[in-house]
């Protein structure tokens, strides 16, 4: 029985998955030559495909406009983030960080 290796992370699975791609032979085939486990390649090429299917998430400086008259204050709106069926409210004052933190726990959701 041959010992194949498994795939350690994504800059080798994409190498390997260009390799396996240019060879001429079928990913099964090319593992076998290299010595690479197939299914761990297999896991992999499912895993960057996901990966390249996302949004990409871009954050901008949020600076609302406020005209503050001395008779009558003027609340701040809260601002309203919506990624698919997620959203997230947040007011004047909120840290950046804390936003940070909560949009990379809704990503790996």
């Amino acid at each position: 029985m041959s010992f194949h290796r498994k795939v350690p992370n994504a800059e080798t699975a994409q190498v390997w998955l260009d390799a396996a791609e240019q060879s001429g032979l079928t990913r099964v085939e090319w593992c076998a030559q290299a010595g690479v486990d197939a299914r761990s390649l297999q896991a992999w090429r499912l895993a960057l495909a996901r990966r390249a299917s996302r949004p990409v998430v871009q954050f901008v400086e949020w600076v609302p406009r406020i005209e503050v008259s001395a008779a009558q204050p003027v609340a701040t709106p809260p601002l309203r983030v919506q990624v698919r069926d997620v959203v997230i409210e947040v007011v004047a004052g909120f840290h950046a960080d804390t936003l940070a933190e909560v949009l990379r726990v809704v990503r790996a959701c």
